[in-house]
């Protein structure tokens, strides 16, 4: 019950916000605190018993809770009431279906069964939806600190400007996405079907750990195409020129956090190679992310000193 407490806590503070003058950014920074504390505390109890165990493991299972509670929020101070659930509402509808028809019919990713319950249609966990949309969020919220930093570049001469804006340079960006996303489902996955974990099975097995290729096409077409309709509707307001999204180094910092708790899984199940391969996929962003954001940093200091 506390997790869903926590995941949708945003629909009371928000409307409260407005009579009351909560800061609604600090209020994200805490649940941000939390959540990196709860992932922190979750990877250590993976890591020492395979398993969330103890005190650690009570606080780190709200990590996915806290998480989406503080995306609800991020969303709502970046894009305002309409655009973020225009992004929720998409990114937790292509969640959904993708997998009720992955684990109904064996399309889009594969044939796999869940063994996680409850179930929605019988065959999605009800926490899956909610973990696209977390997923899909830092994935974006990563593209958009590497495209800041380029300037928010724009393509094309002017008779091209409304092509430009609303295909060519959302599906650049939905394409970065959907690699970020992917390349953190080499982790996941592979963790998550490994013996001792065993939250979902594929049933035909795979090359890679046990996992599918068609598993990893299907990350990337879905987050792709979920993020090219929410990235088109975002320049269909002004199509002449692209809509500049925020940059927020918070985004990487949650790509960051699950990195440390699958890893702190495969430790816990003796799959060290898996954190290897978390680290290889995942890095080369964390580390651009944070290029940028210095670039950023440093911009923003006076030349000459701190500007006191």
């Amino acid at each position: 019950m506390l997790d869903l407490v926590i995941m949708f806590s945003p629909i009371v503070i928000i409307p409260v916000s407005k009579r009351v003058r909560i800061d609604l950014d600090l209020i994200a920074r805490i649940l941000l605190a939390f959540f990196l504390a709860s992932a922190v505390c979750i990877a250590i109890s993976f890591g020492l018993y395979g398993k969330e165990s103890g005190i650690l493991g009570t606080f780190g299972g709200y990590y996915m809770p806290l998480a989406f509670a503080f995306v609800v929020l991020q969303l709502y101070n970046s894009l305002k009431l309409v655009k973020a659930v225009v992004f929720i509402a998409i990114t937790w509808t292509f969640g959904l279906v993708s997998e009720w028809l992955g684990a109904s019919y064996g399309l889009v990713f594969g044939h796999y069964h869940y063994n996680l319950t409850p179930f929605y249609f019988g065959s999605v966990p009800l926490m899956t939806p909610f973990s696209w949309v977390i997923i899909i969020y830092f994935s974006y919220g990563i593209t958009n600190l590497l495209y800041s930093s380029l300037g928010n570049f724009r393509l094309g001469f002017k008779r091209y400007a409304v092509p430009m804006t609303l295909i060519a340079i959302p599906a650049i960006l939905a394409s970065i996405d959907a690699i970020i996303a992917t390349n953190l489902d080499l982790l996941l996955d592979p963790v998550s079907v490994a013996p001792g974990v065993a939250g979902w099975v594929w049933e035909d097995g795979g090359p890679f750990f046990g996992v599918p290729i068609s598993n990893f096409i299907g990350w990337f077409l879905v987050t792709f195409l979920a993020m090219f309709i929410f990235r088109a509707y975002l320049n269909s307001g002004n199509p002449t020129a692209p809509t500049h999204p925020p940059a927020d180094f918070r985004a990487p910092m949650m790509y960051f956090a699950y990195l440390l708790v699958h890893s702190g899984l495969a430790i816990g199940i003796g799959r060290s190679e898996f954190v290897l391969i978390g680290v290889g996929a995942m890095s080369p962003f964390l580390l651009l992310s944070l290029l940028c954001w210095i670039k950023k940093v440093t911009q923003a200091v006076p030349a000459g000193g701190s500007g006191e």
